[in-house]
């Protein structure tokens, strides 16, 4: 045989890959991993190995369950007791920690940056109300100064008991009205519409202005053109009336709280009351006084 035999060739070792994702500290039971040496990961190993070895258990699906477990147990030993992959596996959990820590500062700057707009544009605000509240007080006492140099105290006295004289007026009316007003009840048995009680009421008794009819409630207010009309339905006997037992009674005697949300909405009859509303003029003489009074102050300022 020749001397040149051939030589045997050594298979090349290769470390395993350390995995970033990996928790190995955490599989081997170790918390402070900083401060973790040879003799610390190897006391945990062993401890780990015997507690979860494959061979302490018969049942399948728990040795299953052992035998995954056991695997990672032994894949971090295998790198943590190795100085190499230790380093660069600690080198990776110092980034991720160092990761989180700035992610948790940048947090707090941003609450803290956050809250600090939020206390500018609520200070804003406040002072921005403050000043109008400010400056709408300093134009009330101009214009009470500008009316009482113009002259306008006397026009807005005239004006307020032209406005107390209407209300009087209208409130008497309204007292009067009351006494062509008659509250109509019935009972649920009875079978009783807004036309059938129209036409009866005023044939009985007279003609009708306005009637708010309420059939879920079984009531009904009619307001007659003459309170005698309303006398009459109120004293009339239902019960001696053969298709209807009603219970009538004047507007006045009900709880007035009550007749005013029934008389809120009224649906007025062709027969309407006359035109006694108020004119535009009147609705808008707040308007209209201002700015007369404020004509006049500036004229009485051209001619100082």
């Amino acid at each position: 045989m020749s001397s040149s035999s051939s030589q045997q060739q050594t298979p090349l070792s290769t470390k395993p890959k350390v995995d970033p994702n990996g928790k190995y500290y955490e599989w081997l039971g170790i918390e402070n991993w900083q401060e973790a040496t040879a003799e610390t990961i190897q006391k945990a190993f062993r401890k780990k190995a015997s507690q979860y070895h494959p061979d302490r258990v018969s049942d399948e699906n728990k040795k299953k369950e052992y035998e995954h477990l056991f695997s990672k147990i032994t894949e971090a030993n295998t790198i943590l007791k190795d100085p190499e992959l230790k380093s660069k596996y600690d080198l990776i959990l110092k980034q991720a920690e160092y990761k989180e820590r700035q992610q948790k500062e940048m947090d707090a700057k941003t609450k803290d940056l956050r809250e600090s707009l939020e206390l500018r544009e609520k200070l804003a605000q406040q002072n921005k109300l403050k000043k109008e509240k400010s400056d709408q007080v300093l134009l009330n006492k101009e214009m009470a100064y500008l009316i009482k140099e113009s002259g306008g105290y006397d026009m807005l006295h005239q004006v307020q008991e032209k406005r107390r004289e209407r209300e009087k007026k209208q409130k008497n009316k309204n007292g009067n009205s009351n006494s062509c007003q008659v509250i109509v009840k019935w009972k649920k048995t009875q079978d009783v519409t807004e036309d059938s009680l129209k036409v009866l009421f005023s044939r009985l008794f007279g003609p009708i202005n306005i009637m708010i009819f309420k059939e879920s409630k079984r009531r009904c207010v009619i307001s007659f053109e003459s309170s005698s009309s309303a006398q009459k339905a109120a004293n009339y006997d239902w019960k001696e009336h053969t298709q209807y037992k009603f219970k009538v009674k004047m507007a006045g005697s009900e709880d007035s709280e009550t007749k005013k949300r029934e008389l809120s909405t009224p649906t007025r009859s062709t027969s309407d009351e006359n035109n006694d509303n108020v004119t535009p003029e009147e609705d808008n003489q707040n308007y209209d006084l201002n700015l007369r009074l404020m004509r006049l102050a500036a004229k009485k300022q051209k001619t100082s």
